[in-house]
């Protein structure tokens, strides 16, 4: 039986605060609002906190939730409180990862102030903590791996790596992969996914510049591709153009799964960043070439809304990742692709492939 959430909110003064739960759990006096699967999603999350770690060997402290992000002038429940200073229990050069102003990396933002790092199904501190362990009195880097039943030494790691693209202006954005780590037996590249699977990835906005580069050919999409600018909602220019392809008239239809030759049939997986992300991951393997190169997915797996609401969605994610793989194994054969799982907030046991 799925359980019957709320998503409420309650005015204070001049903010807002946002609830999501079971009736009983909510304020009384507040106005109800439309609910979606990531809010149960993140609720579910919420709850496993209850019985496992929501930050490593840390979470011996008692979760304060409540986070005020001024854009929306709203208190959300589904962060942690900023007053726990979650980024106090990280070594320094954990936490500079997520620091532009200190790391010098071209990201979106600082991760804790804005409150990314705070919400309670946040990729970045799933990475954090699944390659992470206490030492002394902070989350630090980990020594050594499990990966598919072998035990390995940690030779070199870094959360929030920067892999440029072959091809592309070194000085512009380049992507980023959640965890790089080295060892003897190879060198991995590890983007993490949580509650961004819930999310549409139809359609596939890739900038023009990458048409020119090497990387981008190996694709092979034996089209003819053009630049095609996006329009807004009341069907205006944007300054923002994709590459397309030609004679395509389609409102902001861009590339497509099937234009590569994935016949996918559901839309969790983020095609597009597995595009760019394996573009810089091919540029780094053609420089290296006597490495093994591995470039894994590790996807929060969450038990309580699988079994409350959705027990088709990994099945659906497994099927449409191992589809993409199957084909772009043959087109990098240099490349190892794989998919693992962690269900905890805490140090992953093993990095295994599940493929």
């Amino acid at each position: 039986m799925e359980l019957k959430l709320h998503r409420v909110i309650k005015t204070e003064g001049n903010k807002n605060y946002e609830y999501i739960g079971l009736i009983s759990e909510l304020p009384e006096e507040s106005n109800e609002k439309d609910l979606e699967m990531n809010h149960k999603f993140d609720w579910c999350v919420k709850k496993s906190f209850e019985k496992s770690p929501y930050f490593g060997n840390v979470s011996y402290k008692e979760p304060k939730y409540g986070f005020y992000i001024s854009r929306w002038k709203t208190v959300y429940d589904r962060y942690f409180s900023k007053e726990m200073k979650l980024e106090d229990n990280l070594s320094e050069r954990v936490r500079v990862q997520y620091e532009p102003k200190k790391s010098g990396k071209s990201t979106s933002g600082n991760e804790f102030s804005s409150g990314k790092f705070y919400s309670v199904a946040s990729s970045s501190r799933l990475a954090v903590t699944s390659f992470t362990e206490l030492k002394e009195d902070f989350l630090d880097y980990i020594d050594e791996i499990k990966i598919n039943g072998n035990l390995e030494k940690i030779l070199n790691i870094e959360f929030e790596h920067d892999t440029p693209v072959k091809g592309i202006n070194p000085n512009s954005h380049c992507p980023q992969l959640d965890a790089y780590f080295k060892t003897k037996a190879g060198t991995y590249f590890v983007e993490v996914k949580n509650h961004e699977i819930l999310d549409n990835y139809k359609s596939i906005e890739l900038r023009p510049s990458y048409m020119s580069t090497e990387p981008f050919n190996r694709f092979c999409l034996q089209k003819d591709l053009t630049e095609k600018i996006k329009k807004d909602k009341d069907g205006n220019d944007t300054k923002d153009s994709f590459i397309s392809l030609k004679g395509n008239l389609e409102k902001n239809r861009f590339l497509l799964a099937s234009d590569f030759g994935c016949d996918l049939k559901t839309y969790h997986f983020d095609f597009k960043q597995f595009l760019c992300h394996l573009m810089g991951i091919w540029s780094y393997a053609e420089e290296h070439p006597e490495e093994e190169i591995y470039f894994y997915y590790l996807v929060y797996r969450n038990k309580l809304y699988e079994e409350s609401f959705d027990k088709k969605l990994y099945e659906e994610l497994e099927k449409e990742i191992n589809t993409v793989f199957e084909l772009f194994k043959k087109l990098f054969p240099q490349i190892h692709f794989g998919l693992c799982y962690n269900d905890r907030y805490d140090t992953l046991e093993e990095l295994r492939n599940i493929f």
